[in-house]
Parts: C-alpha cells; structure tokens; sequence
C-alpha cells in the first residue's frame, strides 16, 4: 500500500514551489516519517489545545461581540484548508512534473557531455533549455555549474528584509464595503503574521531573542538544518534550528521538541506546527542560525520568545 502511495504521488515537490526542491520520489525517506509520526499522533489532542486556546481569546471579547467571534472562527477554521488543498493539488504537483521533465533533459544533455550533471540544467531559463537540445553549445556546463553555486550561497544567506526602500503602508480599507474590507484586513494581518520577524538582530552573547511563537520552555541540544536532506541527521529529542520551515519538515517532527527559525511570525509553518504538537517554538529572531551551533546545549523559552546558549 505504502509502495503504490509513493508511486500515485511520486511527482509533488516535497515542499515549496519552485524547480529547485526534491520531489517525494527522490526523497521518499520524507514519506517514512510522515507515517511513522502518523502512527504515534494523538489526533484529538491538537484540537484540544486549539479549543482551549480559543476560549482563551473568546474570555476576553466583549459578551456582545462573543457571537460574531464564534462565527468568524467557524468562518476561518472552515476555509483555511483551502490553501493547502490549492498547494498540494495545483502547485507542488504540476512544478513536480516540470521538474522531472527537466531532470530528463538534463541527463540527456549529461549523456552528450553537454552537462556536469543533469540538476545543472535547473539553472538555465526555459529559453536556454530549449536551445541546448538543438545543440546550442552556451551557456556552458560550467557556467551552469557556478549559477548553482551561486545560488547556493545566496538561499543559505537569506534574501534581505527589503529589495530598495521598505514598502510604505497599506492604503486604508475605510473605502471598501464593510464585507470586503474585513476580508483584505484579515489578508494582511495573515501576511504580516506569516512574513514577519524582528526588524534586526537582538540579544546577547548568550542570549537569541526573537518573537513567541508556542509556548513552552525546553532544554536540549540544537541541530542546524539548511536543506531538506539536513532532516535525515535529526535525532529524537532535539531542538531544531533553521531559517524558516515547511511541509518536508512534518516529516521528522516527531522527533523535535522545539524550533527556532530566523524568519517568520506568530502564522508561519513553524509556530503553526509548533502549537499544534505543543512545543515551544521562538521565530523570527533574523540571524538565529548564524548564531547558534550545531550540537550546541539551548534553552527555548518560546513564552517570551528567547533562546539562551548554556
């Protein structure tokens, strides 16, 4: 049964959207741990912490506004999961099935010595690609090669905070119909909430200070994870740092009891996840893993929103 899963959805991405990301075929080592970690989840207990989390916000509504806020949390617990059906249905699909065909692109130009490897040809434009398999001899393999590296380098040092001058706000929703005002202003408290972290560095020498993103306090040893493959090193117990998290990391959550990213607010995947398995969670903190040592002993205060080095 596992064997014609793999083989029916082989083709997603294994998380994000672009060409760059592994499909589960290629990592079916994700697949084991998502249903390693599905056997041992206790299904009621996410919703059970969300009920009591709610009726915590809920205390403090005024009593006339209580039922407008029953229906809203209805409204939203209902429609959420259409962002992910999109995702998974739409995009980390047909981006899969553009990947694979690349891939076999590449290994015929690799089998001509066109290519070092076939996963260079990931770094041409769809023009490129489509004159090197009528023989087009630029741009090179290495030229290939360095735009890989280059890539590399610049996903492991994070894009800035702003491309140019930060944005200036948005413009008020007063104008809109009182419907579709309330929907753009939860639009944006959503992005801020996903997209947002500290507008630079805090802390200490011995302290990594960043936004609450689930509460709790733990004491462990870190584990940095730069790339998906980086998850196969994680051993039950530890804490996980990353600059940011996503659907590949479910796969090995299980073994995590804390998480600490550089990007991110009170709605990215890592709080989100964090609160559901009931774990502290500190994200945000802008340069956390730069900070932070593989095998290094931390505390994670994730109800203040600090990581102490110890």
């Amino acid at each position: 049964e596992v064997d014609d899963y793999v083989t029916n959805i082989h083709f997603r991405l294994v998380e994000g959207f672009d060409v760059s990301g592994p499909t589960i075929g290629e990592r079916p080592t994700c697949i084991l741990g998502r249903l390693r970690a599905a056997l041992d989840v206790d299904r009621d207990a996410p919703r059970a912490r969300s009920d009591a989390f709610a009726a915590e916000i809920r205390s403090a509504v005024p009593a006339e506004h209580q039922a407008e806020f029953d229906d809203l949390l209805a409204e939203g617990r209902l429609v959420y999961r259409l962002r992910d059906e999109r995702g998974i249905y739409s995009d980390i699909s047909a981006i899969g099935l553009l990947r694979l065909a690349l891939l076999e692109a590449g290994r015929r130009a690799q089998e001509r010595g066109r290519l070092h490897q076939a996963e260079d040809i990931l770094e041409a434009t769809v023009a490129e690609v489509v004159s090197m398999l009528e023989g087009a001899d630029t741009p090179t393999a290495d030229e290939l090669r360095q735009r890989g590296m280059d890539r590399l380098d610049r996903t492991l040092a994070g894009a800035p905070r702003h491309l140019g001058p930060p944005a200036p706000p948005p413009p008020s929703t007063d104008m809109l119909p009182p419907s579709l005002g309330r929907v753009m202003a939860a639009v944006g408290f959503c992005i801020h909430g996903l997209l947002g972290e500290l507008d630079a560095p805090d802390g200490d020498a011995s302290t990594v200070v960043g936004i609450p993103g689930a509460r709790g306090v733990y004491e462990g040893t870190a584990r940095l994870i730069r790339s998906i493959d980086d998850l196969i090193d994680l051993e039950d117990g530890e804490i996980l740092v990353a600059p940011a998290t996503g659907e590949a990391f479910n796969s090995m959550l299980h073994l995590v009891r804390a998480i600490v990213t550089d990007h991110g607010s009170f709605a990215c995947h890592a709080a989100i996840v964090s609160r559901e398995m009931g774990i502290p969670a500190v994200v945000g903190t802008v340069d956390g893993t730069r900070r932070i040592t593989n095998g290094s002993l931390l505390r994670v205060d994730g109800t203040v929103g600090t990581v102490t080095l110890l």
